[in-house]
């Protein structure tokens, strides 16, 4: 039975108290599914056409004892005794007030004997009085099942309805099946209803007006359908947090529609997997100097005290939960075998990467949500997401496209290439690609489709020659390489079967060189283009890969370059992490980079020093400097038994 018909069938129970079986209802489900919601919906529509309290709630969370319970229906009572014109109808007893109205209210028992007693005899065909108890969290009490059903067998036999309420998987009480026949009447399952309850949910916490809140709101119930997750209440404390969030967000990040609805995918998995206790939140203690003794005391600084910071494995189990839900491989509830294994799972599978995947238990368990700390945090993931979507811009070029067509066919429905052929020609006619090895895929591309007879008889070397000759005379001065284009030799060009054109390809490759000489020594000795090259983190997976990096490097100089810029600081560390393959790809530390390892340890080195000099000085970047300390020393972690298993490796 669907929610809307169960709220009709207790509508009508209500109704029909004078003809009515001497019974309760019972609606169950599993924590958060909307139990309580529904049943308060009820009582806000009756109470609202009766301009009176007509149906009651009542909490059994913590019940004891019957002395609780009276006091939780005086407190429901109350209002009603308080005016006296609707004192005609009352089924529930004297008893309930006796012990609660003098110690909750200073109200005299002796006052309200007589209406108590009038409102038990007084019924007619109008009552104004209580005529529906909804009794929750029946599996939360700390009463006996036999004893709170028997405390109510008598205000049912007495006309006033009774609504139990329970996750009805939560009781333990043996007898409870054998009270439950004696009792309920009839029971209902009530299940989630995604979409309405998002809609009350999100309405509520009325979010400024957005092009984008629609999307947000239709894409929020698309995540938890996907999550599986059953528990509203979990859902709107959810949103709830995620407008407290997304008020925090500075402004460049909440109008770019694509980033923000990235975070906030991420941020509705997480805190969901949070709030499931899929994420298991152990902390681990550290030691801090702190000047005191331990009666508060100066004491130097050879005093330790204890602080509690959030494990490093939560990291992992973000990433891991992450994962599953990108893969849709599993329900999420499930994820938590792998999470218990993060750590390899983190080596060997990880296919889907979580952005800002160090941020977000600072985020979610911490609270960190101050608006001058996110927009310095998330300026290089954003800066990456924005070089992100060019390079998928790029992928949607006519070359690109050809690219996969002809080489790699993944599109088997394309089988006429003509007007994307002939728009690649016009494009490179027009100089849209003057990178050196943009001008050698055109190359090959070209001579692919004239070895496989593809192209028209008018498309030939001669052509291809003629173009080239005029492209090298129109664009030479605008051609570029790529960073490591110097390691590329003359002798490893692609080698066609003419030679006019195959001279052309030998020009171009000149000059691209002579535009391009230099860059390598830039990068390695030039402040600026350092910072510019670290910027993208894509150029540590693609770049000066047969060569350790760092050790390049004057660590001094480098150090100095990134002066007391924080996010240059933290800029090197995730190109550092990229380049060494750490929890970035299913890849590991290349061979190429171990030599990296003792120029890693004195860059951590510097951190250490510069973490000593700012201690105790006033200085707000020492944590940043503190939190890059640590993380430098985790990379040496990473790094180390990879290097030492490759000179003894295990049998």
């Amino acid at each position: 039975m669907d929610r809307d018909n169960i709220k009709q069938r207790c509508t009508t129970y209500i109704d029909e108290w004078e003809t009515n079986p001497d019974y309760a209802l019972m609606l169950i489900g599993n924590w958060g599914c909307g139990k309580t919601f529904l049943s308060k919906e009820i009582i806000r529509e009756r109470n609202a056409a009766a301009e009176i309290n007509l149906a009651w709630y009542v909490s059994a969370f913590g019940i004891k004892t019957a002395d609780d319970l009276n006091d939780k229906l005086f407190e429901a009572a109350h209002p009603l005794l308080g005016d006296s014109k609707n004192k005609k109808w009352l089924s529930v007893g004297y008893g309930i007030l006796k012990s609660a109205a003098k110690y909750k209210f200073n109200v005299d028992v002796n006052n309200v004997i007589d209406p108590i007693s009038k409102m038990l005899t007084d019924k007619d065909e109008n009552p104004k009085g209580c005529q529906v108890l909804f009794v929750d969290d029946i599996e939360r009490t700390d009463m006996d099942i036999k004893e709170l059903f028997g405390y109510f067998f008598p205000i049912i036999e007495g006309g006033t309805r009774v609504i139990f309420i329970a996750n009805e998987k939560e009781i333990k009480d043996v007898v409870y099946d054998q009270m439950k026949e004696k009792m309920i009447g009839e029971t209902y399952s009530v299940e989630p209803e995604y979409e309405k309850s998002i809609e009350v949910f999100w309405n509520e916490e009325r979010f400024r007006e957005l092009i984008d809140t629609g999307a947000s709101k239709q894409y929020f119930t698309q995540i938890v359908k996907k999550l599986g997750v059953e528990n509203l209440r979990i859902l709107r404390q959810t949103i709830h947090q995620w407008k407290l969030f997304f008020y925090q967000l500075p402004a460049i990040y909440e109008q770019d529609k694509e980033y923000l609805r990235e975070i906030f995918e991420a941020y509705v998995v997480l805190m969901v997997s949070c709030k499931l206790g899929i994420i298991k939140t152990r902390k681990n203690p550290i030691f801090e100097n702190n000047g005191e003794d331990s009666n508060g005391k100066a004491a130097g600084n050879n005093t330790l005290r204890k602080k509690e910071v959030i494990d490093d494995n939560i990291v992992k189990q973000f990433q891991v939960v992450w994962d599953q839900y990108k893969r849709d491989k599993k329900p999420l509830q499930e994820t938590i075998n792998q999470v218990d294994k993060a750590q390899s799972f983190l080596q060997n599978q990880i296919v889907y990467r979580l952005r800002c995947a160090e941020l977000w238990p600072q985020i979610l368990l911490e609270g960190n949500n101050d608006k001058e700390w996110l927009m310095q945090n998330l300026q290089v993931d954003y800066q990456n997401h924005k070089e992100r979507v060019e390079r998928l811009k790029l992928a949607d070029r006519n070359i690109e496209k050809l690219k996969d067509l002809v080489f790699q066919r993944n599109d088997q429905s394309v089988l006429n290439i003509e007007d994307l052929f002939t728009s690649l020609v016009q494009d490179f006619e027009q100089g849209k690609y003057t990178r050196f090895d943009e001008i050698m895929l055109y190359i090959q591309i070209y001579c692919a489709l004239l070895a496989e007879q593809i192209l028209p008889r008018q498309y030939s070397f001669d052509k291809l020659g003629e173009q080239l000759k005029s492209f090298l005379e129109k664009f030479k001065d605008k051609f570029s390489g790529l960073p490591d284009f110097e390691r590329v030799s003359e002798e490893k060009l692609f080698q066609v079967g003419n030679e006019n054109v195959q001279d052309l390809i030998r020009k171009i490759f000149q000059a691209a060189r002579e535009v391009t000489v230099g860059l390598e020594d830039k990068v390695f000795h030039d402040k600026n283009t350092f910072l510019e090259y670290i910027n993208n983190v894509g150029n540590g997976l693609n770049s000066y890969l047969n060569v350790p990096f760092l050790q390049q490097l004057n660590i001094d100089e480098m150090f100095d370059w990134l002066g007391d810029d924080i996010v240059a600081h933290e800029q090197l560390l995730r190109f550092l992490e990229y380049r060494y393959r750490k929890e970035v790809s299913n890849s590991t530390l290349q061979r190429n980079d171990y030599d990296d390892f003792e120029s890693v340890k004195k860059l951590h080195k510097k951190y250490v020093q510069r973490c000593e000099e700012l201690n105790h000085k006033y200085r707000l970047d020492f944590r940043n400097y503190r939190l890059l300390e640590e993380k430098y020393e985790k990379l040496l972690g990473y790094m180390k038994p990879i290097i030492d298993e490759s000179i003894n490796p295990t049998m």
